[in-house]
């Protein structure tokens, strides 16, 4: 087993939008695939909180082993295994002893190393979906800065990451935030190879099979990031794209972050086209979650797609994905299925019906106002949802109202209630 790293020095990290930033991370991270384990060191810094918090709560992996937890003032803490989505650990702080400071806590855990994905198929991947660090609980919200050394005992694997990856030694990296984020994702990918276009503004990822179609995967993802950012405007300088070796798994979704998405690896461009387009919006529309607002993440991401497309391959196309999205609702309903409605239950969940009004009933709504108000009111509205990050559909109808009618914001609460 491989001694774990030194905890590194958090770097400065530059950004020019008003992000609330809520911690600091430091972490040194031992991946060791012999021993099929994880070991981490992590430095949990609190920010701007005023003064010592009553107490903590996180949530971090069930399979996780936790050696110590150790913060100034605190008095204890309890791990409970019956929540989810996984163990939650409550920190309790004796407010005499901890004084006003920002609380720094420091963990030492272990996890096992699932490797069935990497020896399947040459990844290992570390996010969100599998709480690997202390995921604060207000996750979509809780913004934070993170500085990792990450080490491996494979020469093979390369690393990449919503953060700034740069080899230090061999098998090690630093992973550094480019921007305030909620998530920390590595994804370890054994023999990759980076394709790059619009003058490296753009990096596809992925392993060395079928090139020609990665390098027309990086020059459409290009074009579409140059359309998104002449009509939305410009929200990340530049763009890594990973894709997943392809596997038969049914969880094998793509996801955005800042600059950052993961995709599974299509069996051709016109396959994979609409899920860049898709995750690529994410980097304007990513604000309205969770629960019956989470349309206004994933719906307004599908319509741009939309949009996106019928700019490239032409109304034809576009008209061709309305009818498919008509088709699957209405497929549904020939089933007996009750589609929800997005302002009763249209949450962000892994049911169909949830899934099919999110990416199919949201943006067909969408497209109904588009034909009422016209498309350059619609971007302007789209613009500021964006801008002013809109985060429930009650803000969004407050702008609907302003920007166009009490008539129009009166006619979408009756689509989005039906």
């Amino acid at each position: 087993m491989k001694k774990l790293l030194a905890i590194p020095c958090l770097l400065v990290c530059f950004f020019s939008f008003a992000d609330t930033i809520h911690a600091k991370i430091r972490a040194g991270v031992s991946i060791n695939t012999k021993s099929s384990r994880i070991d981490i060191a992590l430095h949990y810094t609190i920010l701007n909180t005023g003064t010592s918090p009553d107490s903590l709560v996180f949530y971090l992996s069930s399979k996780s082993t936790i050696n110590s937890i150790t913060a100034k003032g605190m008095d204890s803490y309890r791990i409970d295994t019956g929540t989810r989505p996984e163990q939650t650990v409550v920190l309790y702080f004796d407010k005499k002893t901890a004084g006003s400071n920002d609380p720094d806590i420091f963990f030492s855990y272990s996890i096992p190393l699932d490797q069935t994905l990497l020896d399947r198929y040459g990844f290992i991947e570390l996010g969100l979906d599998w709480f690997w660090y202390p995921v604060h609980t207000d996750m979509n919200e809780w913004k934070f800065l993170y500085d990792l050394n990450l080490q491996t005992d494979r020469p093979t694997l390369q690393v990449f990451s919503n953060g700034d990856v740069e080899a230090t030694g061999r098998n090690t990296f630093t992973v550094r935030s480019k921007y305030p984020d909620f998530d920390i994702n590595l994804f370890l990918l054994e023999n990759a190879k980076v394709f790059s276009a619009a003058g490296n503004d753009v990096k596809i990822v992925g392993n060395a099979n079928n090139m020609p179609l990665k390098d027309s995967i990086a020059n459409t993802t290009a074009d579409y990031l140059s359309y998104y950012r002449k009509i939305f405007g410009m929200t990340a300088s530049s763009v890594t794209a990973v894709f997943r070796p392809i596997f038969n798994d049914p969880n094998a979704f793509g996801y955005s972050r800042k600059g950052y998405f993961v995709l599974p690896e299509g069996k051709n461009l016109a396959s994979t086209t609409v899920y860049i387009a898709h995750e690529l919006a994410h980097f304007w529309f990513i604000y309205g979650e969770p629960k019956e607002n989470a349309w206004l993440t994933e719906s307004f991401a599908e319509y741009s797609a939309m949009l996106a497309v019928r700019h490239f391959k032409g109304d034809s196309v576009f008209q061709e994905i309305i009818r498919d999205k008509h088709e699957r609702l209405n497929r549904l309903i020939r089933d007996g299925r009750t589609i929800p409605a997005i302002l009763r239950n249209g949450a962000k969940n892994k049911t169909v019906p949830s899934q099919v009004a999110l990416y199919n009933k949201g943006p067909l709504i969408l497209e109904k106002l588009r034909l009422l108000i016209g498309e350059e009111k619609l971007l302007d509205i789209m613009r500021a949802v964006s801008v002013q990050k809109i985060r429930t559909t009650e803000e969004f109808l407050t702008l609907l109202s302003e920007l166009t009618s009490v008539k129009t914001a009166e006619f979408l609460r009756d689509e989005l209630m039906q």
